[in-house]
């Protein structure tokens, strides 16, 4: 018998998420944590002179987009604007930092927190007309 922890499910699906389910997706959660360690401590065991921010460096961007498109599969609403949202930021914050010459840091943060907005932006646009997520980039 499990207990019956959360109804809604996928976008609204009317599904529930046993006590049971939720047991198995956290494991799930604990696997992917593992295999990402055991990836971090390759790449630095296999580069000479790594450090941890070194590989952060490396991926941090695809972690980023991977977060993204994670959360919208994570609503059963994939939302294929995620990959020209994280071009768009990029291509944001290279040009305010060499054409208009702001700081890297200025100017990363201000592309992150456009797409933040353009994600935001989108959610609701999906929410509020109840159409599906690939249909508003």
């Amino acid at each position: 018998m499990t207990a019956k922890l959360m109804t809604g499910g996928p976008a609204g699906a009317g599904g529930t998420i046993s006590a049971d389910g939720l047991v198995v997706h956290l494991i799930w959660e604990g696997v992917l944590l593992v295999i990402a360690a055991v990836v971090t401590v390759a790449a630095l065991a296999s580069t000479r002179g790594a450090t941890l921010t070194s590989v952060f460096d490396q991926v941090g961007y695809v972690g980023l987009v991977a977060t993204g498109l994670a959360f919208s599969l994570r609503t059963g609403t994939p939302n294929l604007a995620v990959g020209s949202i994280a071009t768009a930021t990029g291509v944001l914050g290279a040009h305010l930092c060499t054409v208009d010459g702001w700081p890297l840091w200025g100017a990363m943060a201000m592309a992150v927190a456009g797409a933040t907005v353009t994600g935001l932006i989108a959610g609701l646009l999906v929410a509020a007309l109840s159409v599906p997520a690939w249909a508003i980039p």
